[in-house]
């Protein structure tokens, strides 16, 4: 028979062997866990962020002192597209988009072009060139614009 101190000793044995259990499954549990986090946050890393386009609300609030940001319509996209991509890839000047169509774009949209207000007025696709945020330089029209991205 056993005696009380045996008998106290097993049940705190089976007691810490049943909490060791307990924190080895919660533990694996985490563990599986994590990994799936991150593995979800890797897959979605690999979303790559634009901020190419812009909203020409916006057009003087960019981080460099000189760029260029085309305003363009979407029918035109097409025709600018490949122009404007390698024009970024191979040029120090940054290149923003911004589309005329767009619904906070709109407002800047009318039958003339005018550069004389603190934001312009569009007409048709317009390739704007702005230094130390002023507009110093714009040409309208995908054939000009394919001129000056295309040198």
């Amino acid at each position: 028979m056993k005696t009380y101190e045996e008998y106290n000793i097993a049940k705190i044995i089976k007691t810490l062997t049943i909490i060791i259990i307990i924190i080895l499954i919660f533990y694996g549990i985490t563990i599986l866990l994590t990994q799936n986090k991150t593995t979800k946050k890797e897959n979605n890393l690999s979303t790559e962020i634009q901020y190419d386009e812009i909203l020409i609300g916006s057009i003087y609030n960019q981080n460099q002192d000189e760029y260029y940001v085309l305003v363009q319509l979407t029918d035109d996209y097409s025709a600018l597209y490949e122009t404007s991509y390698n024009y970024q890839q191979n040029n120090d000047i940054k290149l923003y988009t911004a589309t005329l169509d767009n619904t906070m774009n709109k407002k800047y949209y009318g039958d003339v072009s005018n550069f004389e207000n603190k934001f312009p007025t569009f007409k048709q696709s317009t390739l704007i060139k702005i230094k130390n945020d002023t507009i110093v330089e714009h040409y309208e029209g995908v054939t000009e614009i394919l001129k000056i991205l295309g040198e």
